[in-house]
């Protein structure tokens, strides 16, 4: 695909730029003109190579915890003011507050896995709706468990997610009029930072859990990277309320 994949002067919102599939998507977003917002939450010191003057993209840094509604809200909202609007929002945000298992979460940490990985993706996306005036693309983040109940050690992220797949379908619908499409991304095993310090993965688990993959190898960031290439893309006119995996085969 080439560099000029969106439209020269698109409005880019990439929520979560620090992690490592949003660490992929950067140089290439960042190599058209175009507007590109980079949310973080405390990885600043991964981004400076991206502010040189050597990519044609005007690019901002906007830092902000995103555990509550208001705060996603705001994210959109100044994003917009320093862009003079939005066309294109990635949500690649997430966490899991602790590994344990669904009988002994407490409230507090059901709560917050729900706001991060459901609720704050709601209000960025419907914000961002809200000020999308000449039509737009937006891609969220589920994951593949998210159909399947969840895993025993991160129930409450895999119920959130599975809450993202109805606001991808629900928001799809709703936004259609306006030319807008929403779509969700459900990846599989893929070889992150997400697995090895947020999800709690031993070495030998990580192993096991690479064994039982019908590929018979983890996915890698950039293999999720293309497909949001693509739905965001001049390419991607139709797809919109999907959820689509990228998972090597897993849960098949």
């Amino acid at each position: 695909m080439e560099n000029n994949f969106i439209a020269p002067e698109s409005r880019v919102l990439l929520v979560g730029a620090s992690s490592d599939i949003g660490l992929g998507l950067i140089p290439r977003l960042a190599s058209a003109p175009i507007s590109l917002g980079l949310h973080f939450f405390s990885s600043e010191n991964l981004f400076p190579s991206y502010q040189e003057e050597h990519f044609p993209s005007k690019i901002q840094l906007f830092q902000k915890n995103l555990d509550s509604a208001e705060a996603s809200i705001q994210l959109v909202e100044e994003f917009c003011q320093w862009a003079g609007g939005i066309d294109i929002l990635i949500q690649l945000s997430g966490t899991i507050t602790k590994i344990t298992s669904w009988q002994e979460i407490t409230p507090q940490e059901w709560d917050r896995d729900l706001t991060i990985n459901c609720s704050s993706p709601f209000f960025l996306a419907r914000t961002a709706i809200n000020q999308m005036t000449r039509g737009g693309k937006i891609v969220l983040m589920s994951t593949a468990s998210a159909t399947h109940g969840g895993g025993p050690t991160s129930f409450a992220y895999g119920v959130a997610k599975a809450g993202i797949e109805a606001i991808t379908r629900g928001l799809a619908k709703f936004a259609a009029p306006k030319n807008i499409l929403v779509n969700a991304i459900r990846p599989g095993f893929i070889k992150t930072r997400f697995h090895s310090e947020k999800a709690g993965k031993s070495s030998e688990d990580l192993q096991k859990r690479v064994k039982s993959i019908p590929l018979g190898r983890e996915g890698k960031p950039k293999d999720v990277d293309e497909l949001i290439f693509f739905l965001i893309s001049s390419a991607n006119e139709f797809i919109t309320g999907e959820c689509i995996g990228v998972t090597g085969g897993d849960f098949l």
